[in-house]
């Protein structure tokens, strides 16, 4: 029997011992600044009944993202977090009200919520007064994009940066402060000379928007971002979030190259939640769940990303404040312009 998280995932033997080699390095304050909340009700596609959405809860609130969040990190831990609304290609049709009711949703569970930050949905034909409509509550500190919201693309996944991130996000962002979080498509990811490029650009145009690299730059291929992280590091408003890399190699470099103080902790949960890890290979990635793995109890997700954290800052030979950084101080400055609690 495994220990059940309030959720439709659970934590078993497996989490546990690996969790036990970790020791007391996940601190007691951490800040997730990658955790989606959602109702599936306004998820007509990715919420579908069935869908790891669904079976992770019909309504994923704060308090179902927090729970599922730290069963990974333990009990000890006192965690807050950024709430992601999660994008579904609906809501690209404003006409239709999804987005807007999503980000109601949003302001309601930072209501509950007073410690955390929450992100909405960007579309591409919103401009930054469209954008700047969404801002209900004073902590929507950032926005998200998602490559399924491309329009006129059968296959987005091949959609570059620009079809998902409408040039008025990077004006609000500018305006206000606020984050981006992009997770790149493209089979290269940030290795792609398009959306390198592009992204060099913008953040040069933008110095006051801060843009999230999430998963590490979409580093699942690893050598994706090894070989393209350089060029980000004298970009100041660049940030990388380690959400659901299961591999060190991508986070050391992340963390080598940038430096602990523009990388985040994120658990992209529900995701989290799910079992198996995501593995490079040749020069592309596979995840891995039970089926792929006969005789071979898998851990969930979240405790893989974990692990492979440990990995790379032993490593590095993190310092406990660098560690601690990561975890928590990094997002405070980014979610909350340096103030204290």
């Amino acid at each position: 029997m495994g220990e059940f998280c309030g959720l439709d995932f659970w934590a078993d033997e497996t989490d546990r011992r690996m969790r036990a080699r970790l020791g007391n390095f996940v601190p007691e304050r951490v800040f997730d600044a990658h955790l989606h909340i959602y109702d599936c009700s306004l998820m007509p596609n990715a919420g579908q009944e069935g869908s790891a959405f669904y079976r992770a809860g019909r309504v994923f609130g704060g308090r179902e993202g927090l729970a599922l969040a730290g069963t990974v990190l333990g009990n000890r831990v006192r965690l807050n977090a950024n709430f992601v609304l999660m994008p579904d290609a609906a809501m690209a049709d404003l006409s239709n009200g999804l987005r807007d009711a999503a980000t109601q949703f949003l302001a309601k569970e930072l209501a509950i919520f007073p410690e955390c930050s929450g992100e909405v949905v960007v579309v591409p034909q919103d401009t930054a007064e469209t954008i700047e409509a969404q801002l209900v509550h004073p902590r929507i500190r950032g926005l998200k994009c998602y490559h399924t919201l491309a329009q006129g693309r059968r296959h987005t996944m091949d959609a570059p940066v620009w079809e998902y991130l409408p040039e008025g996000a990077w004006e609000a962002a500018e305006r206000n402060r606020l984050a981006i979080t992009l997770h790149l498509v493209k089979d290269e990811a940030l290795s792609d000379p398009d959306n390198a490029s592009y992204l060099l650009e913008k953040c040069r145009q933008y110095p006051h928007a801060s843009l999230i690299l999430a998963h590490c730059g979409r580093g699942f291929a690893a050598w994706t971002v090894m070989d393209s992280v350089a060029a980000f590091r004298e970009i100041p408003n660049v940030w990388f979030d380690l959400a659901a890399v299961c591999e060190p190699a991508p986070i050391f470099t992340v963390i080598q190259v940038m430096g602990a103080e523009r990388v985040l902790w994120g658990s992209d949960a529900p995701v989290s939640g799910l079992r198996g890890r995501c593995v490079s290979v040749g020069r592309e990635f596979v995840w891995l769940d039970q089926s792929a793995c006969p005789g071979i109890q898998t851990a969930l997700v979240g405790t893989e990303a974990l692990s492979a954290f440990y990995d790379a800052a032993n490593m590095l030979g993190l310092t406990e404040g660098e560690i601690k950084n990561i975890f928590y101080g990094n997002a405070r400055r980014l979610f909350f312009l340096d103030k204290d609690e």
